[in-house]
């Protein structure tokens, strides 16, 4: 009690006048200081949430990456099978030997491409030009390639000739083979 003996001389030495205005001062004060402790809190809250936000972007970003690494990994884990099953593939005897199943591949002479690509891999492309083929024969292509595992098809751009139903396609068609 010693301790606070003389603030209470102090107060009760006070009139009434010099009281409200040493009390109106110390609750100027006290509401002050709650006032700046409150906007902090408000402004570290809302900090805290932005960077919650910005978190949860990046996570969901990195989500996407994982996943479409996963993908990536699996197609990979595939083009490895399907090349240890056959390693004497070879792109141009397989399009000399589409021939006998789709026609319109005799007309055609394909341009022979290599060049390495990442892990100790080669692509062999065959630049391709259909001119003139229509709606039917295109599908037919595509879907030869497609059943193919060893093959994908890299480019095509397909343009409308001046006939109504036939078109110009310009292709091609690729596949990668272990780096020797």
């Amino acid at each position: 009690m010693m301790i606070f003996d003389p603030i209470r001389n102090m107060i009760s030495s006070l009139d009434r006048k010099e009281f409200y205005r040493f009390g109106g001062a110390y609750v100027a004060l006290m509401v002050l200081i709650v006032g700046i402790v409150f906007v902090r809190h408000v402004m570290v809250a809302q900090e805290i949430k932005s960077k919650i936000v910005m978190l949860n972007k990046s996570r969901s970003a990195v989500q996407e990456i994982l996943t479409k690494f996963q993908l990536v990994e699996q197609q990979k884990s595939k083009v490895v099978e399907a090349l240890g099953k056959d390693k004497k593939f070879n792109i141009q005897i397989y399009f000399k030997d589409l021939g006998t199943k789709l026609p319109v591949t005799r007309s055609v002479t394909p341009k022979f491409a290599h060049k390495k690509v990442a892990s100790g891999y080669a692509e062999e492309s065959l630049g391709l030009e259909f001119p003139q083929i229509d709606t039917k024969q295109l599908c037919e292509l595509l879907q030869e390639f497609e059943q193919e595992p060893l093959v994908y098809i890299a480019f095509v751009d397909i343009t409308r000739a001046s006939h109504a139903k036939k078109f110009n396609v310009s292709m091609s068609i690729a596949t990668l083979t272990a780096e020797q």
